[in-house]
């Protein structure tokens, strides 16, 4: 049986549109075509749409993707649910001032063994991460593959995330003194080498090593014999690693799995952990707090965050529910297909709100307004009371950019002036048009009410 795996690709940008991901959907399309070539003996085969299975996410902390913090897993977790029946894969900057060229990813713990080193790292990251550019992700043949085969339960090939047996070493004679001090504070044996606990990969002794003992990675002889006193005792190893291997780090040109691990990454795709890439099955995400975590990946878990109904693609149906967080810039539009919900825009916390208007006051207000009389409320109105800004915006394929736009402090709107923090609108149908295209605003407390009509942006 052929299982399919749908990709959706998050493109990260910091939350002022900074140190953003350049890597183009199609590239990305070209890497997968090429990384299904070593899944193919797998029967396994990874699909991306260039056109539909992308979204860029402006979000300084997702895009930095720190390791270090505790909860460093928990928002990248909640897009990756909110994503039921795909594979979720971050392109991110990373913490340096370059963009990096590391990418990651973990297996679950399905009841396959753990090594021992990766016995404390965690099993419930639900994404891949990746670099943010061309070069990073096609740095090597298969590179992609081999973090698409830790989150299908692979292991690396040597002892620990790492490649820590000879790092420290400058010469041979060091890395040799290295890697028997190794073997002889672990099992005693070569299968103190053995990184993955698979029986048909060879124990690897790691690049490092090889390097340093003036090994060729991928060329020359694919085995040496090591052997003397050390501590007065002595040692004879002979040391043949999976250098052709997608989950060692040699990276040669002709990678590929083994049949154990084919295996292997076929008995995580059956597992609850990961059985929702092939049949669509989705739990709820919950939230941090043990409650529901929101919807679409928008976690609400601000008091002060707002909702409205949005027409997003012109259909002439509030059939998207935009998302958006007063004082902090978030905004969110998020699409249903039947009961589950997917991001078209996502814009972080913090962030730099929508098509220029920054949301930065909590006072910030926003809905739906059909501005060009199409019977479509395609447009959103923001607005900002007590200080007089009001902004429309159109979307074109989910690019924002203002119709209308009054500055904050500004003179409000049609002549009235939303200089009360009381001041509230909507839009309204005034003459029965099936349109919601006039504005109505009110102060209560005051009782002021007005409706404005739109004459081609003169209200």
């Amino acid at each position: 049986m052929t299982y399919k795996i749908r990709l959706q690709g998050i493109w990260l940008t910091d939350s002022n549109g900074g140190r953003a991901a350049t890597l183009s959907p199609q590239q990305l399309a070209a890497s997968v075509a090429r990384t299904n070539t070593l899944f193919a003996p797998a029967d396994i085969v990874f699909a991306f749409d260039p056109d539909t299975d992308w979204l860029r996410i402006s979000d300084t902390q997702l895009n930095t993707m720190s390791r270090a913090a505790p909860d460093w897993m928990d928002a990248p977790n909640r897009i990756a649910d909110s994503f039921p029946g795909k594979l979720v894969v971050f392109f991110r900057y990373g913490e340096g001032v370059a963009p990096t060229g590391n990418g990651f990813a973990y297996p679950a713990n399905f009841g396959q063994p753990i090594p021992p080193a990766c016995a404390h790292e965690p099993t419930n990251v639900r994404f891949v991460a990746m670099p943010p550019n061309q070069a990073g992700v096609d740095q090597n043949p298969s590179f992609f593959a081999h973090e698409l085969g830790h989150y299908l339960g692979l292991y690396h090939t040597h002892p620990s995330l790492g490649n820590v047996v000879a790092n420290a070493a400058t010469t041979p004679a060091e890395a040799v003194e290295a890697l028997v001090r190794y073997v002889r504070s672990t099992t005693g044996t070569l299968t103190a080498l053995d990184g993955d606990l698979i029986l048909d990969t060879e124990p690897d002794p790691g690049v490092a090593f090889w390097t340093t003992h003036g090994m060729q990675l991928c060329a020359g002889s694919g085995s040496v014999l090591i052997s003397g006193t050390l501590d007065g005792k002595p040692y004879v190893y002979t040391l043949t690693p999976p250098r052709r291997n997608v989950m060692s780090y040699y990276a040669c040109p002709d990678a590929a799995f083994t049949s154990h691990q084919v295996e292997r990454m076929r008995e995580a795709l059956v597992h609850q952990s990961r059985k929702q890439l092939i049949d669509g099955m989705h739990t709820r995400p919950v939230g941090l707090g043990g409650g529901p975590a929101g919807i679409g990946g928008y976690d609400l878990a601000d008091p002060a965050d707002r909702a409205f109904a949005f027409d997003f693609d012109h259909s002439g149906k509030l059939d998207h529910i935009a998302l958006y967080r007063p004082g902090k810039g978030t905004c969110w539009i998020v699409r249903n297909a039947g009961i589950i919900f997917t991001p078209v825009f996502a814009e972080g916390s913090p962030g730099n709100g929508i098509g220029g208007y920054d949301l930065a006051d909590p006072a910030d207000r926003a809905f739906a307004f059909d501005f060009d009389h199409s019977g479509k409320p395609d447009h959103i109105a923001l607005y900002r009371p007590g200080l007089g800004a009001f902004w429309i915006l159109k979307n074109a394929s989910g690019t924002f950019t203002p119709v209308h736009a009054e500055g904050s402090p500004g003179d409000g709107i049609g002549g009235y002036d939303l200089v009360d923090p009381a001041d509230r609108a909507f839009a309204f149908d005034f003459d029965h048009s099936g349109k919601l295209d006039h504005i109505a605003l009110y102060r209560p407390g005051l009782g002021a009410f007005w409706i404005l009509k739109n004459a081609g942006g003169t209200f």
